[in-house]
């Protein structure tokens, strides 16, 4: 019984438009991301040439910078800085003057929050990073698609969770029958079969005719030389075939009762 209460995002901030992403409309100073300071000089004052500097120190900040065009006449590009993932929440902040002395502003603006999702598997609650959950069910992997109906709103409270509201939403579930799939068991066994039994075929083509010609009398009587002649007693095929048959006495252990 699965219900989706929030689906995880990454942090989004906006700046305001510049006139263009290649001249230098941004001055000189700092802009600091999450702490990290970045100078901004004749050398990287455009738009194009700050996105550089930023997705340099990516790694160090968490954070990465795009420019979007929004198609509008006279500032249409916007810087677009992005956290790595839902745990990463973060500041942008410049300190930026003209030639003149005048403060040149960002103003940013945060699009989106950075927050992890929410579902709820049988009742009980599961956080995870991504939309994906790979390991909340054995064998299983759950994409979130969208949050879950819900057939009663529920009382909101100001800076609680909605599932943590003492009157929370009643979220619609979605029920899942997980079931073995023998066909995929049974084609894992068939290729294991295929395989082994090739391999022991090739081995015992080399004592087909065991007792056979010596490679060194075959050159002298004009004939040619059989695998047997050239491989019988080597122990290295010997110690191949012995592994492979050993497999057979093995057992594959897992967390179920079949072995």
């Amino acid at each position: 019984s699965i219900s989706v209460a929030q689906l995880s995002q990454v942090q989004k901030t906006v700046t305001d438009g510049f006139a263009s992403n290649t001249e230098s409309v941004l001055g000189t100073g700092t802009i600091t991301i999450n702490g990290t300071p970045i100078s901004v000089g004749e050398d990287n004052n455009s738009l194009i040439g700050l996105a550089q500097s930023i997705n340099a120190v990516a790694e160090t900040t968490g954070v990465r910078v795009s420019i979007i065009n929004d198609g509008s006449g006279t500032k249409p590009y916007h810087l677009v800085f992005t956290g790595k993932d839902a745990n990463t929440s973060f500041t942008v902040a410049g300190e930026l003057t003209n030639g003149a002395g005048g403060a040149i502003e960002l103003g940013t603006t945060d699009v989106q929050s950075a927050r992890k999702a929410v579902a709820f598997i049988d009742g009980i609650k599961v956080v995870s990073e991504t939309n994906t959950l790979s390991s909340a069910i054995g064998g299983v992997t759950l994409n979130l698609n969208a949050v879950s109906a819900t057939s009663h709103a529920g009382t909101p409270e100001a800076g609680v969770d909605p599932w943590e509201w003492a009157d929370p939403p009643v979220y619609n579930t979605t029920r899942m029958d997980v079931e073995t799939d023998t066909g995929a068991l049974k084609e894992k066994v068939t290729a294991f079969v295929t395989a082994y039994n090739d391999a022991i075929n090739w081995i015992l083509s080399g004592y087909v005719e065991f007792g056979g010609s010596s490679d060194v009398q075959a050159e002298k009587d004009g004939e040619k030389a059989i695998l047997g002649s050239l491989l019988r007693g080597d122990a290295t095929v010997n110690s191949m075939k012995r592994q492979l048959q050993n497999v057979l006495g093995g057992s594959v252990d897992n967390s179920g009762a079949f072995k």
